[in-house]
């Protein structure tokens, strides 16, 4: 049994996965959370803000769980403009 006070764990039902950009078309790289209260992408250890990203929220309808979805584009000026000896990356983070 769930206490109604304990709280819940976000549950990443769609985690980001290795994407490439080539020439001009940016790598879409999308996250789905179920239970979370924020979601959002950090790419290098720099926190993206919201108009970088597009977000929608629904709700799962055997749970009733909000469950957000988040996608952001890595275009080839974010590439770019990213100078160091290892690769670019980004992770989804939620709470």
């Amino acid at each position: 049994m769930v206490d109604e006070y304990e709280p819940v764990l976000p549950v990443f039902l769609v985690e980001p996965t290795d994407q490439y950009v080539v020439k001009n078309t940016p790598a879409r790289i999308t996250c789905k959370v179920a239970s979370a209260n924020e979601v959002h992408f950090k790419c290098n250890n720099r926190w993206l803000s919201n108009p970088t990203s597009r977000s929608s929220e629904s709700e799962d309808p055997a749970t009733g769980n909000k469950i957000t979805t988040i996608t952001i584009e890595v275009t080839r000026n974010n590439l770019d403009s990213f100078f160091a000896p290892y690769t670019y990356w980004c992770q989804c983070v939620a709470w």
